[in-house]
């Protein structure tokens, strides 16, 4: 009997869980020096803010016009490379400071951001980050996207030099993929296709934020990889997904680039592109749309609930333990009882859209958010705890 595939919230379950301590650590050291003959040209620092010089597209997004985004008349081409598509993605946080819980941002507050941009439809509508890349598929069916392929994996040794450069990180990844129960088909004995180096904070790159890049090993397998630096929350995600689009369309230097094309340090659809904005509560990239003749970000879905004040009556945890799913007695404005995921109720309730409450004999208590996840403001009742109430 095949499994039934996985929920939307089944998944941002699965990776929210994997956010929580403990988390995996392990002690891998690169001892050779592994060279990195191909590069990409990485970002700058953009604004996290979106200026007004937009336009709407007619399938729903916002084209960004502002200082440092694509100019009238930008190209894009491809050479004879393919594109990446999907990701299975291996998070790497590598130094001690990731094993400190209290660190902030941290692996679980960098988890559950990446978590939050859903590449899959929600209940919010269907719209995805990724439906601006449909146009550089070239006629084939590809699934545009990612997923979080394991649980995160800190290394507990530091880099070896500050500035650390893109090769000190290609050392890494080697060491990592050459390490027995590590590699492809030994992290929890999963596939993954990019491994997502996120570095400490105290090392500054000696290059650009962020890069991607890839490998060849033995085998001849390309196998690739990228690096984020350390900075605030929404630098880590900002960089994160412009790498990570990056690696999609283009994750070898022969697929997809904005003209002119460089072979060296590839010239890519992010990299024409300098405005950011919010998606979903996390700060992400514009990437150059060719066919809208801008700097893209599709259309967040709306909230799933209208403006108002919501009870909380009832629950669904995940292994008995965390909770996935939230649901409660409709209002005039939204008749009719409803069920959403944790994920979104966090995000309204950060979007300043929606309060929510628990309300058990007469007791009051408001729920907030507690790093990526539902909590209920302490008092001295136990019963309207969210964890008390009933299952869903």
């Amino acid at each position: 009997m095949s499994e039934s595939p996985e929920t939307p919230e089944e998944r941002i379950a699965r990776i929210r869980a994997w956010a929580r301590p403990p988390y995996r650590v392990v002690d891998v050291a690169s001892t050779e020096d592994a060279g990195s003959e191909t590069l990409n040209s990485g970002i700058a620092n953009p604004s996290v803010e979106a200026p007004a010089n937009v336009d709407t597209t007619e399938g729903g997004g916002t084209v960004f016009h502002n200082a440092g985004d694509a100019p009238a008349g930008t190209t894009v081409s491809r050479g004879a490379g393919g594109v990446l598509g999907w990701a299975e993605i291996l998070p790497v946080f590598w130094g001690a400071a990731w094993t400190n819980p209290a660190l902030s941002p941290g692996v679980g507050n960098v988890m559950a951001a990446v978590a939050a941009v859903g590449q899959i439809p929600t209940t919010f509508g269907t719209y995805s980050y990724f439906d601006g890349l449909n146009q550089y598929s070239g006629g084939d069916f590809i699934t545009w996207g990612f997923d979080i392929a394991a649980p995160p994996l800190v290394v507990s040794t530091n880099p070896p030099n500050n500035p650390f450069s893109l090769n000190d990180v290609a050392n890494e990844a080697q060491a990592l993929y050459n390490t027995p129960d590590l590699g492809p088909g030994g992290v929890d004995n999963v596939y993954w296709s990019l491994m997502m180096v996120f570095m400490p904070p105290g090392w500054n790159p000696s290059g650009p934020f962020g890069e991607h890049t890839y490998f060849t090993d033995n085998a001849g397998a390309q196998i690739d990889y990228a690096y984020v630096s350390y900075g605030t929350l929404g630098q880590i995600t900002q960089t994160f997904f412009h790498e990570l689009v990056e690696a999609l369309t283009d994750p070898h230097g022969d697929a997809w680039q904005v003209n002119p094309r460089n072979a060296n340090s590839w010239n890519e659809i992010c990299d024409a592109c300098a405005t950011t904005t919010v998606w979903n509560g996390t700060t992400v990239p514009s990437y150059f749309s060719a066919k809208d003749g801008g700097c893209l970000v599709p259309s967040a879905p709306p909230p799933p609930l209208p403006a108002g004040d919501y009870q909380i009556d009832q629950v669904l945890k995940v292994q008995n333990r965390w909770i996935s799913e939230v649901s409660g007695p409709g209002t005039p404005a939204a008749p009719g009882r409803w069920v959403l995921p944790e994920y979104e109720v966090v995000s309204m309730i950060e979007q300043g859209l929606a309060t929510f409450y628990t309300d058990v004999d007469g007791r009051r208590a408001e729920v907030g958010v507690e790093r990526w996840y539902l909590k209920t403001v302490p008092d001295d009742f136990g019963p309207n705890n969210l964890d008390n109430l009933p299952s869903i």
